[in-house]
């Protein structure tokens, strides 16, 4: 089980959940979403994730954060795969339907929100939103 591990700095601590700025792996580097990924309104070159504080980490210590590569890939199929596949089904469906040009957009269109609403509906619970972020390892 491969795990990508990142060093970061805790800037705040609210609660159970932690603030940990780290600065953008060369993994960000191939990444589509690079240039509008700013988590938290984070500085260029870094970014900031909240996360659970299993480790009672305080403002100011290090800490490596984990997430195991496959949730990478299965986060991304959800949140990018899934609503592409329903707006490109919809597309093809309505074609088939022989339904004009306009009317194919349209439902592409509704494909695509469907396709949102069923990642919105799927990860709208914060234990199903939490299985997809980092988690604290170890204090540094």
């Amino acid at each position: 089980m491969n795990q990508l591990q990142e060093e970061g700095l805790v800037v705040a601590v609210e609660g159970d959940r932690a603030r940990v700025r780290i600065a953008r792996s060369s993994g960000c580097g191939s990444c589509a979403s690079r240039e509008v990924c700013n988590p938290l309104g984070s500085a260029p070159g870094e970014m900031e994730v909240e996360v659970a504080n299993l480790l009672d980490a305080r403002p100011g210590q290090r800490v490596v954060l984990a997430i195991e590569e496959r949730q990478v890939l299965k986060g991304a199929l959800w949140f990018y795969c899934l609503p592409l596949v329903t707006f490109f089904a919809a597309y093809g469906l309505a074609a088939r339907a022989g339904l004009g040009e306009g009317e194919s957009i349209l439902a592409a269109l509704a494909g695509l929100a469907a396709g949102a609403g069923i990642v919105y509906l799927r990860f709208r619970t914060k234990a199903a939103a939490e299985a997809y972020r980092p988690r604290m390892v170890r204090v540094v």
